[in-house]
């Protein structure tokens, strides 16, 4: 995830994985090659910074539930 997005609310979770379920079922259908491979790099992309993102909201929970215990 690009620094601006962990600190910009216009990240949308929802609209990108429903892009990248889009792409998928796409895939799973289209036999054009060269946009079979377009839709593969869009879809690879939006893998990745979903991927950080959950990564990024694990260790923002992670840090809460530290801070919470040390408080106990």
């Amino acid at each position: 995830m690009k620094k601006t997005e962990s600190k910009n609310s216009s990240f949308n979770f929802a609209q990108k994985m429903h892009r990248l379920e889009e792409i998928t079922h796409s895939l799973e259908s289209d036999t054009d090659v060269e946009k079979a491979l377009e839709q593969f790099k869009e879809a690879s992309e939006l893998a990745r910074e979903l991927q950080d993102y959950l990564s990024s909201a694990e260790n923002t929970i992670s840090t809460i539930q530290t801070r919470f215990e040390r408080k106990k």
